[in-house]
């Protein structure tokens, strides 16, 4: 009786050379199963077979002449912020914020409110110098 000693590296090498293999194998059988379908389902030209009972998708772009979609009113203009500065009617200063779509817009809420408009200025955001110490 013999006992024949194999090093540790070519246990490995084996080991790791049978783990190649099969990982490969798996892979080529997966592929095979996965794409073989396909390469059989397509036409002549080249164009896959319609899906049975698959959706239609229809877009109806006829609706943009209907009296609601007329009626539809556009969006508001975005409101900003203003700091502004009036006079009321005993001349005393008072200021304030006031929300606006433009400075005109702003300008004209107060005086509509009875206020003699000193100064509109947009409200500005964030700091003017941002990398200044606190």
């Amino acid at each position: 009786m013999a006992i024949i000693f194999v090093s540790a590296q070519k246990k490995q090498k084996a080991f790791f050379s049978a783990v190649a293999v099969f990982a490969v194998l798996f892979a080529v059988i997966a592929s095979f199963i996965i794409f073989l379908p396909e390469l059989f389902n397509k036409k002549q030209d080249g164009i896959i077979k319609e899906i049975p009972n698959k959706p239609v998708l229809v877009i109806d772009v006829g609706i943009t002449n209907s009296d609601k979609f007329k009626a539809l009113e556009p969006f508001e203009t975005p409101q900003s912020e203003y700091v502004y500065v009036v006079q009321d009617q005993k001349n005393e200063t008072i200021s304030g914020n006031i929300s606006a779509g433009t400075k005109e817009g702003a300008q004209a809420l107060l005086e509509s409110a009875g206020f003699k408009v000193t100064s509109v200025e947009e409200k500005g955001i964030g700091r003017t110098e941002p990398f200044a110490p606190y």
